[in-house]
């Protein structure tokens, strides 16, 4: 659930200007909300290793499309699926201070995404349990359309909180507030980082899913105010 914190203005003025009115009343309104991701995403790759370039990738493709049937049948909502990779190339590494070839290495990626956070440690525990070379993740974070409601809320928190600046300056300066003259937009909003992000050997996974926390990313939002007194 969000949480509204109101910090106060760093800064005020009553300044002088051209504006057509005597005097005006500087001040930042400021919104500050904490955001529940509302998706998870997951990337995974399929390697495979053969000395026949057609076979490596046959196999690969096999693995490939296996997977990619499990996570689709979990029915997740508002699931999306995308390839993002696709390789095949002579694998060689080096050994007595040369490089030697070891076959054609098939490597393909996808990268899956569901609104139904709670169960990232399920995806984390499926591409264990069919033997994933490579895991990344999972990635909380926030939608556009989460995003987009968000800061729209908080343009007008902010500009309710410089109203309330606004108008102690002015009885403080015995002047009576006016109309708003201008608006800037001056804050920043901060995608959250995924909650895990780190390549796993499938192998060193334990089988039963864990518990995947959440937790919660940061929207500030600044605006610097202008009004007539």
């Amino acid at each position: 659930m969000s949480k509204f914190i109101i910090f106060s203005a760093l800064f005020f003025g009553i300044t002088s200007t051209s504006y057509g009115f005597d005097k005006l009343i500087n001040v930042t309104g400021r919104c500050h909300k904490d955001i529940v991701p509302d998706r998870v995403g997951l990337d995974i790759t399929v390697e495979i290793l053969n000395m026949d370039q057609q076979k490596s990738s046959e196999i690969a493709n096999e693995k490939y499309n296996s997977i990619l049937k499990v996570y689709k049948g979990l029915k997740l909502k508002d699931a999306e699926f995308k390839t993002t990779s696709y390789r095949v190339y002579p694998h060689k590494v080096w050994e007595n201070q040369k490089q030697v070839f070891k076959g054609f290495k098939t490597s393909i990626s996808l990268n899956l995404a569901t609104s139904e956070t709670k169960k990232a440690g399920k995806l984390i525990q499926v591409a264990n349990e069919n033997k994933i070379e490579q895991v990344s993740g999972p990635n909380l974070f926030v939608s556009e359309k989460l995003y987009n409601s968000n800061y729209n809320e908080c343009l007008k928190i902010a500009v309710a909180d410089g109203k309330v600046k606004a108008n102690i300056l002015a009885k403080a300066s015995d002047n009576k507030l006016k109309k708003i003259i201008s608006i800037k937009e001056s804050g920043s909003y901060s995608q959250p980082r995924p909650m895990y992000n780190q390549m796993v050997m499938a192998k060193s996974m334990r089988s039963e899913s864990a518990n995947i926390e959440v937790g919660t990313t940061k929207m500030e939002v600044s605006l610097d105010i202008n009004f007539s007194i």
